[in-house]
């Protein structure tokens, strides 16, 4: 599987680089007021966050892969899940962040990162979204925020090691 998603990032990475430039392209001369996405890990922060920014009169809306069972559905504008149903879902995340390169101009992440999960493109995201002129802002919400190696109380680590073991 991992020797999969290498082809594919190797064979789509071109078609990313080329639709970035193109993007940064119609931004740099577009006035139009900034477009917002918050993404793609479904915080409930996120929800408002994004009502806000709306309320302030900008175009806002949120990108999650899912969303927890702790929020509703319909909080969320867009899930990855439900979103290109043609497609397989290993391309799906492909597919969302080609389409956040040219619907928006502010991406807003956690440490996670937007959308590519792939080492490679997880990796290159930052610099892909400048190629394309979208501001990035990173904002982190927790466990994606601990530098674990750092942490010097024991309570507290395994507290996270217990919430979080997919970190381990």
């Amino acid at each position: 599987m991992k020797v999969f998603a290498v082809v594919i990032d190797l064979v789509i990475l071109p078609v990313i680089v080329v639709i970035a430039v193109v993007a940064s392209f119609r931004r740099r001369y577009s006035d139009v007021a900034p477009r917002i996405v918050w993404g793609s890990t479904p915080l409930i922060n996120n929800i408002y966050w994004s009502k806000a920014m709306r309320s302030a009169g900008f175009w806002s809306e949120t990108f999650m892969f899912n969303h927890y069972s702790i929020s509703n559905r319909e909080d969320f504008d867009r899930i990855l899940e439900e979103e290109y149903r043609w497609c397989p879902l290993v391309l799906r995340p492909y597919l969302g962040f080609i389409s956040a390169l040219v619907r928006y101009d502010v991406v807003v992440t956690s440490f996670e990162g937007f959308l590519l999960a792939t080492p490679l493109l997880r990796r290159l995201q930052i610099q892909i979204f400048r190629l394309a002129r979208i501001k990035t802002v990173v904002i982190p919400y927790g466990s994606d925020a601990y530098v674990y190696s750092r942490v010097r109380s024991t309570s507290l680590f395994q507290g996270l090691m217990i919430s979080y073991p997919h970190l381990a």
